[in-house]
């Protein structure tokens, strides 16, 4: 029987419905896994039977095949098998329910949620998780508090694959469990929940304990909403540098989600601010990743910038002269002007004399001086265009 299942061949269905019936137990429970490997959906009945084996190991591959072949015809059955006396065959049906995922499973496995076994607890939650129904909401919430760490995992995995935003609150408190298992499992469900947890999620940062913070900055960049940009800026100046760190990676991760140029070079700036600190650039954990996101930031400003920006004239028209610059360079111009006019009024005067005909006094220097200003007016028209 083993070896059918291996070969998972339907051919061999009809011997492993005669292997049911064998007086060894080992073979009708070989008889029953080899079923469920084959997913031989005719094989439901003789399975539904084989849960009421006087062996609870045969009730188990029983229950398991009848979730393997997802038969929603089983689900009438399998919740009598969640009354079984031995936790395993109760930890079975559970799983069972959870694979063939029919809401009408939900009421037997609410019950199961309060099992003595948190093996069938654990089950019982996944199973609610895997059928998807908000109804389970307010249970799982309560099973949040399961004296069990495993229980509590399985809740949290659960409340995160139904996605319900009422979750929200009672998971940001399951970040502080003790159980490393139960915070990654609450932190990896808020992110599963999306949209509706980016509020709660934005006051998180905030949050005395730095873990907390970290995983609400961690969360955000898996989600990807751009309305975190400016908390997630602030978050990299947290005291705390693993804080510092996420918030980093997260930034990195929702950048490409923001869509106007004015707020991209504002990211841009605070970034740049952020890296060529003294203090944060020693922080060699955190500096890589600013500088990633920063890298980030200016690739998405320069794919923003061709498409927004007016082809005919990126840079926009000249700005105007200063009114000072302007004064300046007149003052210049009336310095420079009166030197030049001495200059060539002491330059004619020596002239004259040296050739002995002394010219009319000013002559020289008033012509000169008519052609500089004239050429002075030029170019000083030239330079203000």
């Amino acid at each position: 029987a083993w070896a059918l299942g291996q070969i998972r061949d339907a051919a061999a269905a009809p011997a492993l419905h005669a292997a049911k019936q064998d007086k060894e137990w080992r073979v009708r429970q070989a008889a029953a896994w080899a079923l469920g490997q084959i997913r031989d959906a005719a094989a439901a009945p003789a399975l539904l039977a084989a849960l009421q084996d006087e062996v609870w190991l045969v009730h188990k591959a029983a229950a398991v095949a009848l979730g393997q072949i997802r038969d929603a015809a089983a689900v009438p059955a399998l919740p009598a098998a969640l009354q079984d006396e031995d936790y395993y065959g109760r930890q079975a049906a559970a799983g069972a329910l959870g694979r063939i995922r029919d809401a009408a499973a939900a009421p037997a496995l609410l019950a199961a949620l309060q099992d003595e076994d948190w093996d069938v607890r654990q089950a019982a939650a996944w199973a609610l998780g895997q059928i998807g129904d908000a109804a389970a909401v307010p249970v799982l919430l309560a099973a949040l508090q399961d004296e069990d760490y495993y229980g509590r995992q399985a809740a949290a995995e659960a409340l995160g694959q139904i996605g319900d935003a009422a979750a929200v609150p009672a998971l940001l408190a399951a970040l502080q469990d003790k159980e490393w298992d139960v915070c990654r499992a609450a932190a990896w469900a808020l992110g599963e929940i999306g949209d509706a947890a980016v509020p709660a999620l934005l006051s998180a940062l905030q949050d005395k304990d730095y873990y907390v913070r970290q995983v609400a900055a961690g969360v955000l960049g898996q989600i990807g909403d751009a309305a975190a940009v400016p908390p997630l800026l602030s978050a990299l100046q947290d005291k705390e540098w693993k804080v510092r760190q996420v918030a980093a990676g997260a930034l990195e991760k929702t950048v490409p989600l923001v869509t106007t140029l004015p707020q991209l070079e504002r990211i841009r700036q605070a970034l740049w601010r952020r890296v060529t600190d003294i203090s944060f650039r020693e922080d060699e954990s955190v500096a890589p990743m600013a500088h990633s996101a920063l890298e980030q930031t200016v690739n998405r400003l320069t794919e923003l910038s061709v498409v927004q920006l007016p082809l005919t004239d990126p840079l926009g028209p000249p700005p105007p002269s200063h009114p000072v610059y302007r004064r300046l360079r007149y003052g210049l111009w009336l310095g420079t002007t009166a030197a030049v006019a001495i200059l060539v009024e002491t330059a004619a005067n020596l002239l004259s004399n040296e050739l002995g005909a002394r010219l009319p006094p000013g002559l020289a220097g008033a012509a000169t001086l008519v052609v500089i200003l004239l050429l002075f007016l030029a170019l000083s028209h030239k330079a203000g265009d």
